[in-house]
This record gives C-alpha cells, structure tokens and sequence, in this order.
C-alpha cells in the first residue's frame, strides 16, 4: 500500500513508556451516538464526563488493565474534560495516577474579557509581554534576561496592575499614567491606545494592534506567527493566522493515513474539531455561571481525594488561547494545602498551543511526559 510522502514514523514515540487510548468523544472523529439517542444527550461539561467515564469502565474490563497504572491527557478543552472526569472516574472507583494538562484552561474568567473584567486582563498581561519581546515591538528593545523580565511582569501584573483595575474610576491621575507608561513598556502598545482602552486590552485586540503598524498580526494559538492585518481599522483579527497555516495540512494528511495506511473504506467522515453543538456549560450548582464555567475546584477536589494524584501542567509560552500565566494562576487558586502543592509540576514550552507540532521540541515534549509517567507509574 502506497504510504504518503509526507507521512514519517515518530522516532519520540511514548508506546516504549505506556500504551496510548485515544478517545473521540461523541460527536468529534467517527463517534457518533446510536439509535435515536440525540447528541446532546453527550454534549455539555457533566455529560460529557458521564460517557467517557463509562467507556473507560468498560476498556479496563474488556482489555483487563483495572491493575494498570491510568493517566488522562487533555489540551485545551480536554484539559477542562480532565478535571471533571478526574472526579467522575474516582465515583466509580477509578483512580488515576497522574493527569496532564497540556494548553490549560480551566477557569474560564481567564480567557474571557466581559465589562468590568479584572482576571483576564491580570493573567493576560505577561504573555503579551512575551509576544512583544519575541516582535521586537518593545520600547527599550529586547529584555537582556527574558525570565527575570517576566517575572517582573508578573509581579506587576498581579500587584500594582491589579490594584489599578480593582481602583476603577477612583484612580488618581497620576497613577493612571504611571499605569499607563508602564504597560506601555511592557505591551509596546502605544500610551495613546492603552488610554483609549482604559488600562484594558482583549486579547483579539492585542493580537490586531501590536504589530499594526506593520499591517500585520500575530496568532491566536501561536502568537510567533504572523498575517497581513485585513481591514486596517478593525478592532481584532477576523481569522488565527496560525491555525489557517497548519490545520489543513494535518486534516489533509490525517486523512491520507486513515485510508492509504490504515485501509478504512467507510463511508463515515473524520471530524477534526468536533460537532458538539449546542454544547450545555451549565452545571448543578453553578449559580447561573455556565457562560463561564470553573472547573479548577473539581480538580481541587481530585487531588484531596487521592493524595497520591500528581498533575503535569503544560504550556506553551508564546499561546494566546490559553496563557501560560493564566493557567498557573489558577493552580495557585486551587486552595491545596502546603503537602499536596507540589503535586503539581510545571513544564514550559518555547512554543504556542500545540507545542508538539515543532519537531525540534519533540525531545523536550517527549522528556517531560515520559520522566512524569515513570516517576508516578511506581
């Protein structure tokens, strides 16, 4: 059988440290429901947890691997699904050694900017630092040392950035300026944008208007990339340059593999982002939050449960859709008590959202799931 040109086996393959199960969901890949059972029946936070729990029952019974140690992988929205499962598989008496969250997000108040929003803003901040830095659109030029610039960012971003948001309208003057000078030389945002903005800048907007001057943007889920701007004058990007760049390529190719390498002659088409829709965000005793769900105190919750459950997060630094610092804030919000905080380790990528697309990063990438799953495998 005629293997495509473009198709290599993956020398920094894990099946040597575990074996891999990869689930589509209801309504993403082949799955779809039987019978007249309605996909939405599947489609929501709880519901979807619900029916990967019960196929995960049912592949440790048939494959007989209840003694195996057991792990989840998500990114993005499957590291949400990993949080909530977590808790789901542990009421059916399923625990888990380790979980890891690649692209986390979690809390979704640090990636959504709704009036008045202080979170997003705050966790946002760093990473458009980074961003500036990588495009050189910094005031003062490159930061001769990129962590310790970041770690003042931070610092700022979570003290005095804050602190002027929480101010609102009762912000003097002239603190507002030093706020906005100090953005400015952090974002490279011009002072003139950033007092139009009021201090607040999305992360659409920051995409469309750093490199503006230039008539270009950067990415959503790599900001490293770039694109022409479009309309000049319009507030944020109609489009993620980095996605267009690649997702046509591994759909294209993904689907070459199915039918020249694996031989499926079905009449079934592959779906690659999933036809979830309309999908429920609401859970029971939300408060009337599901627009923005939080799903970090189920996680919490894991962790409590099963002292022995370890979390790797992992992020990629130059991601727009889901932040690097967004997503350690969060874990520092879990509440844990001092002897389970170090369950949670942290690796970071020089890399956007899906950090195992760069083949130089494979190394690292394999390095760090594989010594995570040996460690906690014991």
């Amino acid at each position: 059988m005629r293997r495509s040109s473009f198709l290599v086996d993956n020398q920094y393959t894990l099946l040597d440290v575990a074996d891999i199960v990869m689930i589509d969901p209801i309504g993403t890949g082949f799955s779809r429901p039987l019978g007249d059972t309605p996909g939405t029946a599947f489609w929501g936070v709880d519901e979807d947890a619900r029916s990967l729990t019960q196929f995960i029952r049912r592949f440790l019974s048939q494959y007989r691997r209840w003694n195996s140690p057991r792990y989840l992988l998500g990114e993005s929205y499957g590291t949400t699904r990993s949080a909530v499962l977590a808790g789901h598989l542990q009421g059916a008496n399923i625990d888990l050694n380790g979980i890891v969250l690649v692209s986390s997000v979690l809390d979704f108040q640090t990636i959504q900017f709704p009036p008045q929003a202080i979170v997003a803003y705050v966790v946002n901040l760093p990473s458009y630092a980074l961003v500036a830095a990588y495009h050189q659109a910094l005031p003062a030029g490159a930061p001769k040392d990129l962590q310790a610039f970041l770690g003042e960012v931070e610092a700022w971003a979570v003290n005095e950035y804050a602190t002027a948001l929480l101010a609102g309208s009762r912000l003097s003057s002239s603190d507002r300026d030093r706020v906005i000078q100090r953005m400015h030389e952090y974002t490279g945002l011009s002072p003139d944008y950033l007092d139009r903005a009021n201090l607040r800048v999305t992360s659409p907007e920051f995409r469309q208007e750093l490199l503006r001057s230039r008539s270009l943007q950067v990415g959503r889920l790599d900001a490293r990339f770039t694109g022409p701007i479009g309309q000049p004058l319009d507030r944020t990007p109609i489009h993620d340059v980095q996605s267009t760049a690649i997702s046509s390529a591994y759909t294209s190719l993904f689907n070459a593999y199915l039918r020249e390498e694996l031989g499926y002659d079905g009449v079934r088409e592959y779906t690659p982002s999933g036809a979830a829709r309309p999908w429920n965000w609401s859970r029971q005793g939300d408060g009337g939050r599901g627009d923005t769900p939080n799903v970090a105190p189920d996680l919490a919750r894991a962790i409590l449960r099963n002292p022995e459950l370890e979390v790797l997060l992992v992020n990629g630094v130059y991601d727009l859709a889901t932040p690097y610092f967004a997503a350690v804030w969060t874990m520092d919000q879990l509440g844990l008590p001092p002897e389970l905080r170090d369950n949670i380790q942290r690796a970071d990528f020089a890399a956007g959202h899906m950090m195992y697309v760069e083949e130089d990063l494979l190394p690292q990438w394999r390095e760090a799931l594989s010594a995570f799953i040996r460690r906690t495998s014991r």
